[in-house]
């Protein structure tokens, strides 16, 4: 079963995957997440210091190329958070957790919605 969502939903699909929900393949594309001390990032160091085993659960992770370079409102939110969650889950991995991730060129926040879908179905079900 899998969860995904883009923004806002990207935001609750990323608290949906660090609270050990029944889902087992997770997208987040372009998380809301906004503030340096968002919740997400408190969470996560919980998740990664607790003894909940994640084996058997795929996180997938996707951003807009343009998020990061285009002048825009969206490369100090989404952008910023969205970074530093991919930090995170690389320097501080999940235990048992499967990571992917996408940089997906050329999209902005208000075009990068179907192409994340598209990558997190081939990242997580292309295999099965």
């Amino acid at each position: 079963m899998g969860l995904w969502g883009f923004s806002y939903g990207g935001l609750f699909t990323s608290y949906a995957a660090l609270k050990g929900s029944i889902f087992k393949n997770i997208g987040i594309g372009s998380p809301g997440i906004t503030r340096d001390n968002s919740l997400i990032f408190k969470l996560y160091d919980e998740a990664a210091t607790s003894e909940i085993n994640f084996s058997g659960r795929h996180l997938h992770i996707t951003l807009g190329g343009r998020e990061l370079s285009d002048s825009s409102p969206y490369r100090w939110l989404t952008a910023r958070g969205t970074s530093e969650l991919l930090a995170k889950v690389q320097l501080q991995p999940l235990a048992g957790m499967e990571i992917s991730s996408e940089i997906i060129a050329l999209e902005t926040h208000l075009t990068g919605g179907v192409p994340a879908w598209f990558s997190f179905l081939r990242a997580c079900y292309s295999h099965n």
